[in-house]
């Protein structure tokens, strides 16, 4: 089996080796807290804003954002 990015006449098992190799030496312990912390802080934001869409769906920033299909639009009596 080849992959297209790796240099030629390596194959894919030494390939997959290569990038293990990589990622321990990488340490991804010691690069994942800017992640962490951007979902932490995003996340209660995400929430409030994809609730107030749902509460609102013809306010302005839910003209602003992408529409969702598990979003109502026609339930009776839901407002």
């Amino acid at each position: 089996m080849s992959v297209p990015q790796a240099p030629q006449g390596m194959t894919y098992f030494e390939f997959m080796t290569d990038r293990i190799d990589a990622a321990k030496t990488v340490k991804p312990s010691q690069c994942g807290w800017g992640m962490m912390l951007s979902l932490a802080a995003l996340g209660p934001i995400y929430s409030v804003v994809y609730t107030t869409v749902a509460v609102n769906p013809d306010s302005i920033l839910a003209k602003g954002t992408a529409p969702d299909p598990d979003i109502a639009r026609d339930a009776a009596g839901a407002a």
